[in-house]
């Protein structure tokens, strides 16, 4: 388990200290998918890179983070190299921490490939791939080391609406196998209903955390398609809505 104890992230401007985060108080259960929603501007990608370790909080404890800990970041913008094919992105995270390959991990790069649908591609460089192929071989690199935490920054925000569908079921399929801890940053209530068990709906100056949502349709709906067919959709979506409006706090 991951948590937060009163975290806090401000920097100063001049003689004025603004305050971006805080106080946070959560938690994140082991193989939890959490769906983050805010506003533009409200702090959640502050607080996926404080999570990743890029940022160092300025109050406030994180415990069950360990230094050495497998921890994947998906930046919105892919990070793939140009230079390097599909598969050399995809084991880039062995070369970073220097740890050498082996049998089995070939093998199960090899799978999560196929898994994706991009096994076919993995000579090809990312100029030569479509949006949703490079979001995959993305997705593959950041499962590659079998990570305990897995940070994205809306993944699938790039995407057309068909593409967007498929990406989002490939990375289920993935995640059924792995049980990764899982924070996505996300503007679509869409994609929170259908990706999270949990929703954090944050609010901005400065981000908090203004309610924490069980989502009852997390686990119960296999194609993101039959998920506004869900009875309870409607009843979810008004509620975040509402929430996220500042109208009532449901």
């Amino acid at each position: 388990m991951i948590e937060l104890q009163k975290v806090e992230f401000s920097y100063q401007d001049g003689q004025l200290k603004k305050q971006i985060l805080g106080p946070l108080d959560l938690q994140i259960q082991p193989g939890e998918k959490i769906a983050l929603v805010g506003a533009s501007g409200c702090g959640k990608s502050t607080l996926l890179m404080i999570l990743a370790g890029i940022l160092t909080q300025t109050a406030g404890e994180i415990k069950g983070i360990e230094k050495g800990q497998m921890i994947s970041f998906m930046p919105q913008n892919y990070g793939l190299l140009p230079w390097k094919n599909v598969y050399q992105n995809c084991i880039l995270p062995y070369r970073i921490r220097g740890k050498k390959m082996t049998v089995e991990d070939k093998e199960a790069i090899e799978q999560l490939l196929e898994t994706l649908e991009i096994g076919h591609l993995k000579k090809r460089y990312p100029m030569r791939l479509s949006g949703g192929q490079r979001q995959r071989v993305a997705l593959a690199r950041a499962f590659a080391l079998k990570p305990e935490l897995l940070l994205m920054d809306e993944p699938f925000s790039a995407l057309d609406a068909y593409m967007k569908e498929e990406v989002m079921n490939c990375f289920m399929k993935v995640w059924e196998k792995e049980h990764a801890m899982a924070v996505m940053v996300t503007h679509s209530i869409e994609e929170a209903l259908y990706m999270g068990d949990k929703i954090w709906l944050m609010s901005p100056n400065p981000g908090r955390i203004q309610k924490v949502l069980e989502n009852p349709l997390s686990g119960k709906v296999k194609e993101q398609l039959q998920l506004k067919e869900q009875s309870q959709y409607k009843e979810m979506e008004t509620i975040i809505k509402e929430v996220l409006q500042g109208g009532k706090k449901a």
